[in-house]
């Protein structure tokens, strides 16, 4: 097998599915696709995203897409 790769296609370079997820409805089908729960989230899903947290030792988390649900649980769709 002969892998093909371009440094432009690097992970940090996921804009497609930044843009693709970054749509409400399509975010909720894809965590309803794979996970199987219908999530109905607030607002528009967060792409290319990063959280820092007061726990000195987490620092910082990078996320591709992730939303809250209504119920206050965390989604998130990782390349």
């Amino acid at each position: 097998m002969k892998l093909h790769y371009h440094n432009h296609f690097c992970p940090r370079n996921d804009v497609v599915l930044a843009v693709l997820f970054g749509d409400r409805d399509l975010f909720c089908r894809l965590i309803a696709a794979v996970t199987g729960d219908e999530i109905d989230i607030v607002g528009q899903p967060f792409t290319q995203a990063t959280l820092r947290g007061r726990d000195i030792i987490l620092e910082t988390i990078r996320f591709d897409t992730f939303a809250y649900t209504k119920n206050n649980n965390i989604y998130t769709a990782d390349i």
